[in-house]
């Protein structure tokens, strides 16, 4: 989802679930809903990279907002039971919430109050909750309806803190500034983005990644097809970023008109400008496109 336009910097809820140093370079403010596909495909595949390549290493410091997007009744009862677990066990039970699938209530086809597919949310967190290690004394002693009290006024509160915010899922901000993340290529990319404009970049001019977008057009075609690779670079050497692991690399070759680059299909000129530029068309297709500075992939060993 694009990210919403924000005239000032939107601030770190103070009692949003934090992990990780709070001097690191970047504070990524993820707004997600234990009721959104979308939100559990993020935090399965995408979070636990972050963690063990940023988080982890004091360069990134993540904040969990919670809404409840997608299916209010999912969302509700494991914002409560994640936020019951404790902070020493909010993601390990928002990792069991994410992984243990919930079951249907009622005869088949039954809703809820919002129209939507009536679950047995208590089961479910039950289940999570066990999964991820909470003893049962805490979970009796929760206090759910003050927990929930909480996640509405936490709810409001965020949304009046990001001016034109209403709630969708998942939602990024780095440094107080809407960004895309949802992604790895779009994470990284808007860290790489947000440390160097905080004075404290995560890349060198000898190892980084080039994170280029663009759309590519085939003649007569009424739509443009959406075009993203990521190409790595150490030294004097180029090579895709997701390549084999047997493929090490190509020397850069530099001309007048740029850098020479392949996304395995295409060839590319690289201006000065970082914007990749067809170096012949393929049956007359047009293209548009532009590069960033990311952090650079480890390549597999």
């Amino acid at each position: 989802m694009a990210p919403a336009q924000a005239q000032t910097p939107i601030p770190v809820l103070t009692d949003g679930v934090s992990l990780g140093r709070a001097d690191a370079p970047v504070t990524l403010q993820v707004y997600l809903s234990f009721g959104c596909p979308h939100c559990r495909d993020w935090y399965n595949q995408v979070f636990p990279v972050l963690k063990q390549r940023y988080i982890d290493t004091g360069k990134v410091r993540l904040v969990v907002v919670e809404f409840t997007a997608g299916h209010h009744g999912l969302a509700r009862a494991g914002a409560i039971a994640a936020r019951c677990a404790g902070p020493d066990k909010y993601f390990a039970a928002a990792a069991a919430l994410y992984s243990t699938p919930p079951k249907a209530m009622g005869e088949p086809g039954a809703t809820d109050a919002y129209g939507q597919p009536l679950a047995d949310t208590d089961a479910w967190t039950r289940e999570a909750l066990k999964a991820a290690g909470v003893s049962e004394a805490r979970i009796k002693a929760c206090d759910t309806a003050g927990q929930g009290a909480a996640l509405d006024e936490r709810m409001q509160r965020a949304m009046a803190e990001y001016p034109g915010y209403r709630g969708g899922t998942p939602a990024f901000v780095a440094n107080g500034e809407p960004v895309e993340a949802g992604t790895l290529d779009w994470a990284e990319y808007a860290i790489a983005v947000t440390s160097k404009a905080a004075g404290r970049p995560l890349t060198t001019d000898k190892a980084y990644d080039l994170f280029c977008v663009g759309e590519l057009r085939l003649p007569g075609a009424l739509q443009s097809e959406p075009w993203e690779t990521r190409w790595s670079f150490r030294g004097d050497q180029w090579r895709l970023a997701k390549a084999p692991a047997t493929v090490s690399g190509t020397p850069v070759v530099e001309s007048e008109a740029g850098v020479a680059l392949s996304d395995g299909e295409r060839s590319f000129l690289l201006g000065p400008d970082r914007i990749p530029r067809l170096a012949a068309s393929i049956a007359g297709e047009t293209f548009e496109g532009r590069c960033g500075v990311a952090p650079l992939t480890p390549f597999p060993k």
